[in-house]
């Protein structure tokens, strides 16, 4: 087993969600976007400059949401 123990983590899934609706004639539209929607903890890179220094980290994006609205001005 080859793996460094500061790096390594358990394999994750990330769950996204989106879903919108709007006017038939395209005239406005509303939609939300959910990232994360599980709020799952995670580190997006791991790593070591050597085996004896710091151990760099970047944690993944908790969840959130937005939510869009489109209109058309005629």
């Amino acid at each position: 087993d080859n793996r460094a123990p500061d790096t390594y983590q358990k394999a994750h899934t990330v769950s996204n969600l989106g879903f919108g609706f709007g006017a038939d004639d395209k005239s406005w539209e509303l939609s939300l976007f959910v990232k994360n929607i599980f709020d799952v903890e995670y580190s997006s890179t791991l790593g070591t400059w050597t085996n004896t220094a710091a151990v760099s980290e970047t944690i993944g994006a908790p969840r959130y949401a937005t939510l869009v609205f489109r209109s058309r001005i005629r």
